[in-house]
C-alpha cells in the first residue's frame, strides 16, 4: 500500500491516526480563519457565500482523510473534482464580491425552485413522508426569499460563463488546463480514466487480448490524500490574501506531508534492513 509494502491492516493503523489528527487540525485552521474577518453589514453576503464554499471543501477532505480505504484512484478525483471547481468560483466572486455572491445565492435559490416543481410533479413516485420532505425544501426556499420573486435561470452555469471562461479571467487557466480534463474523466467516467482504472486485458491471444472488466484491487495511496489536502489550501491561501483574514493557514496541510514522510521513511528504512539481511 502506498509504495510502502504494508499489508491492509497495518496501513490502517499506521494511517487512520493521521487521518484523523489531520481533521481535528484542518476543522482548527478553518474557524481560525473565517473568524478572524470582519464582517460587517456591508460584506456579510459575500462571506456567507465564501465561508460556506470554503466549508464545503474543508468538509470533503475531513471526511476523506478519516478513511485510508478512499485514497485511491476511483474516489480521490470524484472530491478533488469538487474542490477544484469551488476554487474557481471563489477566485471568479472575489473578483466583484458583492455582486456576484449575491449572483450565485439568487441563481442557487431559483434552481431550488425548479426542484420543487419537479419534486410536485412527481409525487405519485415518493412514499408517505412526501408531504413532510417537500415542506422542508419549500421552508427552506421561504426563509430566504419570497419564491415569487425568484427567476429560474437554466443557463450555462450560475456566473453565465463556463468554468473556462471563468478561469480565463481570474488567471487560473493553467489550473484548469491541468486538472478539468483529469478530474472530469473519474466523474463522468469517460475512457481515458475507465480505459485505465476499469480494465484489463485478456491473456487469450486467441481472444485478440481486448479488454475486460475490472472492479476492485486498487491500492490505497496516502500521496493522493496530500494532494487533495494541497488544492485546500490554495483555496485558503486565495482566502487569505483576498480578505482581511489574519489567521494562519497552511499548518495542517504541512503537518500532514510531515506525517507521509516519516511514516514512508519509517517503512522504507525497514524494508531495507530486512533485504540486506536476507542478503546476508
Amino acid at each position: 500500500m502506498d509504495d510502502i509494502g504494508l499489508n491492509l491492516k497495518t496501513y490502517w493503523r499506521e494511517t487512520r491516526p493521521i487521518g484523523l489528527a489531520y481533521a481535528k487540525e484542518i476543522t482548527a485552521e478553518f474557524d481560525a480563519l473565517w473568524n478572524s474577518c470582519k464582517i460587517t453589514a456591508a460584506n456579510y453576503e459575500m462571506f456567507e457565500v465564501v465561508n460556506s464554499l470554503v466549508a464545503r471543501q474543508t468538509t470533503l477532505t475531513i471526511y476523506l482523510a478519516q478513511d485510508p480505504l478512499l485514497w485511491n484512484v476511483h474516489f480521490v478525483p470524484i472530491i478533488q473534482r469538487c474542490i477544484f471547481e469551488i476554487h474557481i468560483n471563489l477566485a471568479w466572486i472575489f473578483k466583484k464580491p458583492v455582486e456576484r455572491s449575491k449572483q450565485f445565492v439568487e441563481y442557487g435559490l431559483g434552481l431550488q425552485k425548479l426542484y420543487i416543481e419537479h419534486l410536485k410533479a412527481n409525487r405519485d413516485s415518493y412514499g408517505e413522508h412526501f408531504e413532510e420532505m417537500l415542506g422542508a425544501e419549500i421552508n427552506w426556499l421561504h426563509s430566504q426569499r419570497n419564491p415569487d420573486l425568484l427567476l429560474v435561470d437554466v443557463g450555462v452555469s450560475w456566473s453565465g460563463l463556463s468554468l473556462r471562461d471563468m478561469a480565463q479571467e481570474v488567471a487560473l487557466i493553467d489550473y484548469y488546463n491541468l486538472y478539468y480534463s483529469l478530474l472530469n474523466a473519474a466523474v463522468h467516467s469517460n475512457w481515458h480514466f475507465i480505459g485505465k482504472h476499469n480494465v484489463e486485458r485478456c491473456e487469450n491471444v486467441l481472444h485478440r487480448r481486448h479488454f475486460l472488466p475490472s472492479v476492485g484491487g486498487v491500492e490505497s495511496d496516502m500521496s493522493l490524500l496530500v494532494s487533495t489536502v494541497g488544492m485546500l489550501n490554495d483555496s485558503y491561501e486565495l482566502y487569505k490574501r483576498s480578505t482581511d483574514a489574519q489567521a494562519e493557514v497552511g499548518e495542517a496541510y504541512q503537518s500532514l506531508k510531515q506525517a507521509r514522510a516519516s511514516l514512508f521513511a519509517k517503512y522504507s528504512s525497514q524494508q531495507k534492513k530486512a533485504s540486506e539481511d536476507n542478503v546476508d
